[in-house]
C-alpha cells in the first residue's frame, strides 16, 4: 500500500512540474529598411522579450514598440545593431500573442522595421 501511496504521489509532483515548465514562444521576423527580429517566450512564472536589428542607421535614436506596451528608446552601435532585451516576473507580463505588432522607428518617428508574432 504504501509503494501505491508513493508512485501516486511522485506522479502528481511530476506532472506539476511539467505544468509550471509550460513555455509558450513567439517570433516576429521585422522587414524594412533593415533586418530583425522579435521574441518572446514565456512560462508560468517569468517571461522575456528580444528584439534585435542590424543593417540600421549607425548610433542613431530608435523607438521599438511592441503591442500596448510602452515605447521603449534603444539607440543602435557603431555597427547599426540594436538590442533589447526584458525579463518579466510573474506579475507585469505584457500580453503578447497571435498577430501582436512589433516596430522599430527612427529619431524622426518613421518605422524602418515592422512584424507581427507568431507561434514558433
Amino acid at each position: 500500500m504504501l509503494n501505491k501511496t508513493a508512485l501516486i504521489t511522485l506522479a502528481v509532483i511530476v506532472a506539476a512540474v511539467g505544468v509550471a515548465q509550460a513555455r509558450t514562444r513567439y517570433l516576429a521576423p521585422l522587414t524594412g529598411a533593415g533586418k530583425g527580429k522579435a521574441k518572446f517566450d514565456q512560462r508560468v512564472n517569468e517571461a522575456q522579450l528580444e528584439v534585435e536589428a542590424e543593417r540600421l542607421a549607425r548610433n542613431a535614436a530608435h523607438t521599438v514598440r511592441v503591442g500596448s506596451m510602452a515605447p521603449v528608446p534603444v539607440a543602435t552601435d557603431a555597427f547599426g545593431r540594436l538590442v533589447y532585451n526584458r525579463r518579466f516576473g510573474r506579475t507585469g507580463q505584457p500580453v503578447i500573442g497571435v498577430g501582436t505588432p512589433v516596430s522599430i522607428r527612427n529619431g524622426a518617428g518613421t518605422v524602418v522595421l515592422s512584424g507581427t508574432f507568431a507561434v514558433n
